[in-house]
């Protein structure tokens, strides 16, 4: 059990990252890509471009307002292990994920907010019919200054 979860079981404010969110195809060539909008939960529902790369998923927002003492916490449901987690161009390095709940993957980001934020996660491994993500939000907890880890 990490310190997240024996010290502040609830987050004392959470914010829904629903959607919309950007869809992108990525096939290494510009003119093939393809974009879309959607909602979480997100999946693949009709079969890709034979020479698809990467799938992504990207969405904005702002950085919490009033924050004193609160740590800020990104939380993910249904990532997969071959998943790329990057905050405004920074990837997240997996040893920083770490498990919150059942399914719920985390990650510290008071020290990487900005005022405005774009939170991007890529997929390499992928199938039709395959749920990328069910769930993301940011939560907030009032705890002490140094990061929140394992």
């Amino acid at each position: 059990m990490n310190r997240y979860e024996s010290s502040h079981p609830e987050p004392n404010h959470i914010i829904r990252l629903a959607g919309p969110w950007k869809f992108s195809i990525l096939t290494g060539n510009p003119s093939k890509d393809v974009e879309t909008t959607v909602q979480l939960p997100a999946q693949i529902a009709e079969p890709l471009p034979p020479d698809t790369q990467s799938v992504i998923l990207r969405r904005r927002f702002g950085c919490p307002t009033n924050l004193s003492n609160e740590r800020v916490l990104l939380c993910i449901e249904g990532l997969f292990d071959s998943s790329k987690v990057s905050v405004n161009g920074r990837e997240i390095p997996s040893k920083q994920l770490f498990s919150v709940r059942h399914h719920w993957n985390a990650a510290d980001l008071t020290a990487q907010l900005e005022p405005n934020n774009l939170l991007e996660i890529e997929f390499q491994s992928f199938h039709v019919g395959q749920s990328l993500l069910t769930s993301a939000r940011i939560e907030l907890y009032a705890t002490a200054d140094e990061p929140i880890s394992e």
